[in-house]
């Protein structure tokens, strides 16, 4: 579950999002409507910790969550997310590709960066998606899987 309380997001010193507060459900769908220029994209942004927060809490799974951990490694949350990926089992190496050399740089600060077992493990059930029927149905039963 991701849960937002009273959000708010501020560009060039004026307020763009304002006590934002909602639920999101592990496996619901969720969508952001509104006119050009209401926030639905700087809203993300904050959220993704690519816009700083100007206030409120943001919670996955009920503890707080500051951009998969890469304010507190002083990284951009693009650095952290490569990281994880090349941290995957089979992955070798990681193929980006960028469109300005400023995102080129900022993926090549991602090298070298080495996340500890629980980072990894909180990013991969993060990102976990969930089973659906009938995989549901074959979890249940009993025995070794395929």
């Amino acid at each position: 579950m991701i849960e937002a309380r009273d959000l708010s997001a501020r560009l060039g010193g004026r307020a763009v999002v304002d006590r934002v507060s909602f639920t999101i459900e592990p496996g619901a769908s969720f969508g952001i409507i509104g006119e050009s220029g209401s926030g639905k994209s700087t809203l993300l942004r904050a959220i993704a910790g690519l816009v700083p927060s100007a206030g409120g809490t943001l919670a996955w799974e009920g503890g707080a969550m500051t951009a998969l951990g890469a304010r507190e490694r002083g990284r951009k949350p693009s650095q952290v997310a490569l990281a994880w990926v090349n941290q995957q089992p089979g992955v070798s190496s990681v193929i980006i590709g960028a469109r300005t050399l400023e995102q080129t740089e900022e993926n090549l600060g991602a090298i070298g960066l080495q996340l500890e077992a629980a980072e990894l493990e909180a990013l991969d059930k993060a990102s976990a998606i969930p089973m659906e029927y009938p995989f549901t149905m074959q979890a249940r039963l009993p025995g070794p899987r395929p």
